[in-house]
């Protein structure tokens, strides 16, 4: 039983001591080798996707990018521009203050080069299509502001033309009213010299015309005396 006890304890011990290793980072100067698969890259930073976590990885003038060539005792030169997203790589290097490792040689082989460029070309006219669509939603934001501009502009305009119909039609009624006052007074002064039509001989014999009172609105006509 206390054998067992011990060898339960040193497990625990050794499982803590294990995940605590992989939880404190990397030290300065602390030489690394890993392998994983490349998420990411930013100029000249790898995202590298381990068993364990991300790492991220720098190059610098004195990295080697490298892929084994025949039976993998000799090394081909590779650019930089060959770490894409998707290609295993075998990193060899050394930690820094941030917890990088600057990679002294990138190893890979053809066909996880191959693999990782097929992968690319699948995705570029995604890519391609994402970037087009938000092309698009951003021409559509600036039609949507530029519309609602002009909705403003119009309203404004009908708010204008609306107040000049008012003022038009005020302007028509106060004329019309005008028109009415003068019709009516017109109709009034000459409504007292107007004579049956058996009076109208005296009018022209001299006589004059009596008005409604009973006293002439006319002088008589001189010029027939």
């Amino acid at each position: 039983m206390h054998g067992i006890r011990r060898w339960s304890i040193a497990l625990a011990v050794l499982l803590c001591w294990m995940t605590l290793g992989s939880m404190h980072g990397i030290d300065i100067g602390e030489k690394v080798k890993l392998r994983g698969l490349i998420v990411g890259r930013t100029g000249e930073t790898l995202t590298v996707k381990t068993a364990h976590a991300n790492v991220t990885v720098v190059l610098t003038d004195d990295t080697k990018a490298q892929k084994p060539k025949g039976l993998g005792l000799r090394k081909t030169q590779m650019s930089f521009t060959a770490l894409i997203p998707g290609l295993k790589v075998s990193v060899d290097g050394v930690g820094d203050a941030q917890n990088r490792v600057v990679a002294k040689t990138i190893t890979f082989s053809g066909d996880d080069l191959r693999t990782a460029e097929t992968i690319q070309a699948g995705l570029f006219p995604t890519q391609q299509a994402v970037g087009i669509n938000q092309q698009n939603i951003e021409v559509n934001k600036q039609n949507i502001a530029a519309n609602k501009l002009e909705i403003a502009a119009n309203r404004e305009r009908i708010g204008a033309n609306e107040e000049q119909i008012a003022a038009s039609q005020q302007e028509i009624q106060d004329v019309s009213k005008r028109f009415s006052d003068l019709t009516e007074f017109d109709t009034q002064g000459r409504g007292n010299c107007v004579l049956p039509y058996r009076q109208q001989n005296n009018f022209r014999q001299g006589q004059g015309c009596p008005d409604r009172s009973g006293s002439h609105c006319g002088e008589p006509n001189r010029l027939s005396r």
